[in-house]
This record gives structure tokens, C-alpha cells and sequence, in this order.
């Protein structure tokens, strides 16, 4: 049976808590990026990330917090969203993969391959998905007014 040593770096890129997993490999390595869903955070993908590597040790995945999430200092925002995607958009990613707000965030980043989980339509929730989310989540978020929603 072969072994696989995986490597996982928390690491702080361009102000960005993330997480590199990796395996020493000699050639040249496959960037995969994971973006979690709104009110999760970078060690909720941990175990994807992980697993991705065992499927092909030529991967290396980039795991970040998205504005407002986990250890990142600042508030979710349009202007902070924009200027997540500034920073990362200059990666050559073989894969991105987001959920929910992150599937948002992927369709903004040029890659070869995309995995969309759930991607909502609409950069705004209403209904009983806005109340659901704000009962179960909004407290992981760092936001100024959550949910906010046009007024008409």
C-alpha cells in the first residue's frame, strides 16, 4: 500500500487567511481553489481539500476565508468582495469550486474548470430563505447590515 504525506499550511496571502494543501510532488502542480458558502468558513472545506489531494496528488488547493468569514478582518461587502477577486483572480486555476456565495464569487474568476454547488441568482436573499439564513448563520458573519434588501 502506498503512503501519501499531505501538506496543509495555513498561510496568509495578500491579507487572505487560507489554508495550502498540497503533496510534494515533482512536477508541475494543478491549482484548485475552494470557495465556501456565505456564514461557513475555510475549515469547513478542509476535508474536500484533503480528499481532492488523494485523488490526484498533482493537485494543490487554495482554501480561503471570503470577506466577513472565519479569520478574515474584514466585513462582507460589495467593495470587499471586489477586492477579494482582485487578489485571486491573477491565480492560473486549473479548478475553482464554490458553494453557494463562493459558487457566486467562481463565475467572477477565469479557470479551465468550474464546480458550482449551489449558486444563488440573486445577489440578495428574501423569503423564508432570509429569515432561515439569519436565524442559522448571519451570527458567523461580519456584516454591516445583513440582508439588506432594495427598497423599493
Amino acid at each position: 500500500m502506498e503512503v501519501i504525506e499531505v501538506k496543509i499550511k495555513k498561510e496568509e496571502f495578500k491579507n487572505i487567511s487560507s489554508y495550502r494543501i498540497f503533496k510534494e510532488f515533482e512536477r508541475e502542480k494543478k491549482t484548485v481553489v475552494l470557495f465556501h458558502g456565505y456564514g461557513s468558513s475555510k475549515e469547513e472545506l478542509l476535508p474536500l481539500g484533503i480528499k481532492l489531494i488523494f485523488i490526484n496528488p498533482e493537485f494543490e488547493v487554495f482554501i480561503p476565508d471570503l470577506p466577513g468569514h472565519g479569520e478574515s478582518q474584514e466585513e462582507l461587502s460589495k467593495e470587499s468582495i471586489e477586492n477579494f477577486i482582485e487578489v485571486v483572480k491573477d491565480f492560473d486555476f486549473f479548478l475553482v469550486c464554490g458553494h453557494s456565495l463562493g459558487a457566486r464569487i467562481s463565475l467572477l474568476i477565469e479557470a479551465k474548470n468550474y464546480l458550482l454547488i449551489s449558486p444563488p441568482l440573486s445577489p440578495e436573499f428574501s423569503g423564508n430563505k432570509k429569515e432561515l439564513l439569519k436565524t442559522l448563520r448571519a451570527r458567523r458573519v461580519k456584516e454591516e447590515k445583513p440582508y439588506r434588501s432594495e427598497e423599493r
